[in-house]
C-alpha cells in the first residue's frame, strides 16, 4: 500500500493512501487461507516484499442467501395486482 505522509505541523500528519479494489476467491493453504493479488494490482500498488498492507474483507452474499430480504412499502399481493392490471382488456 503506497502511503505518503506530509508533516504540516508538529501535531498534524496527513497520510495519503492508495486503495485498490480486488474481487478474489480464497484458497486453502495448509491450515490457513490465502488471497492471491494479481500482478496488475501488485504493480499498481508498487508492491515489494517489504510493503505493509491493510486489508479489509467483505463477503459477497449469494443470491439464494438474499431471498426474502427485499423490503417494500407495498405487499407482494398489491404489487402482483398492479402488475396484472390491464392484462384482461
Amino acid at each position: 500500500m503506497e502511503t505518503k505522509s506530509f508533516n504540516l505541523t508538529d501535531s498534524i500528519i496527513i497520510s495519503v493512501v492508495k486503495l485498490v479494489e480486488l474481487h478474489a476467491t480464497p484458497k486453502r493453504v495448509g491450515n490457513s487461507w490465502a488471497i492471491l493479488i494479481p500482478k496488475e494490482k501488485a504493480d499498481e500498488l508498487k508492491l515489494d516484499n517489504k510493503t505493509e498492507l491493510h486489508v479489509e474483507f467483505k463477503k459477497v452474499p449469494k443470491m439464494q442467501d438474499m431471498a426474502g430480504t427485499l423490503k417494500t412499502k407495498k405487499s407482494t399481493k398489491q404489487i402482483m395486482k398492479e402488475i396484472d392490471e390491464g392484462w384482461d382488456d
